[in-house]
């Protein structure tokens, strides 16, 4: 059957124009042994036309085959470039010639005005639907419109008309969850957490049980200082959904910003049974090592082969070997850390073995801020997590 683009009727195989609305219909797909037969009942005009489908077919193919190449190319080239650059910010650092910390900051400013990357873009669009689906106003068609209006702006750096055109339909639908929990994270992305805040009250106020509305604020609290208020929401969290990664993660900075190491380590080997990466491991053996138990410090073999190319992995090492009574070991990880990176020979002087309470609160400072190293290099990945989870 050869179907009308028009007005989608089912006419025979060998029908030149629709049944019912009379439109030319396109050239329907003829078997090879038949085209002598069938060539006799199309004129000039409708063979032209089918020339140049075919012809526009094979071009079509031809440029999509070489976009694929292309692509393919610039794919290898960009990693290539990445893993050359990466390399070099880490030597030029090791060396003392750059700060690569002062050059991310500097990066992350330049394209600050972008707020999603290309999955959470695709994520957004999907989410819109459930926003729409949730509003109980009476201009169900205006809403829609602020909504298409607000998005494209806030792919751009003039992110602040696409909020505006938000806060417009949100005016609609005040009780709107799932608007309200996108305005949030967007206000959280541009660092206006007290903003942030506000509309995550307004979502406990709907539904106090609401996992992701607690995980953004939780961090929040921690962005703030609040360390302990953060940590009552992340466990209220944890014990709603005790798999989730974030929410485990989160809990285990919370403690260990408390000085509650054992928990901390704890929470961190939860979030490592639900994503196995190896800075969890890293981050318990930090807990452990300010919790004076070397022996549940252990780092595993599989994440040691990642870790191992860091100073700080060595100057770890070498702290869990010290508090273990082996100090053959504890100066050969010492070595290797100042052989990976010099400022470190600097930090271990400052160790001072006879002054234990001076030392650990050196080895605090420098694992806190290990610590929210590590929570910004994931932040990613949490925000990811929290955005997915259902309202």
């Amino acid at each position: 059957m050869n179907i009308c683009q028009k007005c989608h009727t089912l006419n025979p195989d060998l029908a030149i124009h629709c049944q019912k609305c009379r439109a030319a219909l396109l050239p329907p797909v003829i078997p090879q042994h038949l085209r002598e037969e069938v060539d006799f009942l199309l004129d000039d005009d409708q063979l032209e036309r089918i020339s140049s489908l075919e012809f526009n077919l094979k071009t079509s193919r031809k440029d999509l085959e070489e976009l694929v190449d292309y692509l393919e190319k610039q794919f290898f080239n960009n990693l290539h470039l990445t893993i050359t650059v990466e390399k070099l910010l880490r030597e030029l650092t090791r060396r003392g010639v750059i700060d690569s910390r002062k050059i991310k900051r500097q990066v992350r400013r330049k394209i600050r005005g972008q707020l999603f990357g290309f999955s959470q873009r695709q994520d957004l669009m999907e989410r819109l639907g459930s926003v729409v689906a949730c509003y109980r106003g009476d201009a169900p068609k205006k809403f829609r419109t602020l909504m298409d209006q607000a998005v494209p702006f806030l792919y751009t750096s003039n992110h602040k008309k696409g909020i505006q055109l938000l806060h417009l339909a949100l005016k609609l639908d005040p009780d709107n969850i799932p608007l309200l929990r996108i305005l949030a994270e967007i206000y959280f992305l541009l660092g206006q957490y007290s903003s942030s805040r506000r509309l995550l009250n307004n979502v406990a106020r709907l539904a106090p049980g609401d996992v992701a509305a607690i995980l953004l604020n939780g961090m929040i609290l921690l962005k703030m200082g609040h360390y302990q208020a953060a940590r009552e929401l992340l466990e209220r969290a944890c014990g709603s959904v005790p798999s989730l990664f974030s929410a485990s993660f989160l809990l285990g900075v919370a403690c260990f910003l408390n000085s509650d190491f054992p928990g901390a380590a704890q929470a961190f080997r939860k979030a490592y049974g639900s994503n196995p990466l190896p800075q969890l491991s890293m981050l318990s053996a930090m807990a452990f090592c300010l919790d004076n138990s070397p022996r549940k410090a252990a780092i595993p073999r599989r994440d040691q082969a990642e870790l191992q190319e860091t100073g700080f992995f060595h100057f770890l090492r070498g702290l869990i070997s010290r508090q273990a009574k082996q100090p053959t070991r504890a100066e050969q990880h010492f070595q290797q850390a100042i052989h990976r990176d010099r400022r470190w020979q600097q930090v271990i002087q400052k160790l001072d073995p006879q002054n234990p309470d001076k030392s650990r609160q050196l080895q605090f400072r420098i694992f806190i801020s290990r610590l929210h190293r590590e929570m910004e290099e994931l932040m990613g990945l949490l925000i990811s997590e929290i955005q997915n989870y259902p309202s």
